[in-house]
């Protein structure tokens, strides 16, 4: 019984995302703040992905145009870019991508709650990513 019991709290605490505390994981953006349009009109050909490895304090991903990828420091609940990511090339339409890599920027501590990973500005909303396989 006390077997079932320890898996039926552990399938809970899966389920709602309360044993997940490393943002490490594949993460897609599903809000970001002040944005002027809803995200599919900003990121028309690709919605900008994370790929963050917390243990080796690196990241990569796209965002929205070009693939992305740099360290980051993290230490409990703060985590920081480092600006000098490297980035491809291309010309990307719009505005999108220039505003994802400030906003990138500007965060200095996240939170995760029931599979999404939200970034922060102190107390400001920044950025919400949504789990992804």
């Amino acid at each position: 019984m006390k077997k079932l019991t320890t898996i039926l709290l552990l399938s809970i605490l899966t389920y709602t995302g309360w044993t997940q505390k490393s943002p490490t994981g594949k993460w897609e953006l599903s809000e970001l703040t002040g944005a002027a349009k809803p995200l599919k009109e900003i990121f028309r050909n690709k919605m900008p992905t994370l790929m963050i490895d917390a243990a080796n304090t690196h990241f990569s991903g796209n965002n929205g145009c070009n693939q992305i990828h740099g360290n980051l420091r993290i230490k409990k609940d703060t985590l920081r870019f480092d600006s000098n990511m490297t980035s491809t090339m291309m010309a990307c339409p719009g505005r999108g991508e220039q505003f994802f890599n400030a906003t990138l920027f500007d965060v200095n501590r996240y939170a995760i709650n029931n599979h999404e990973l939200i970034f922060y500005k102190n107390e400001k909303e920044l950025m919400r990513f949504r789990s992804i396989k």
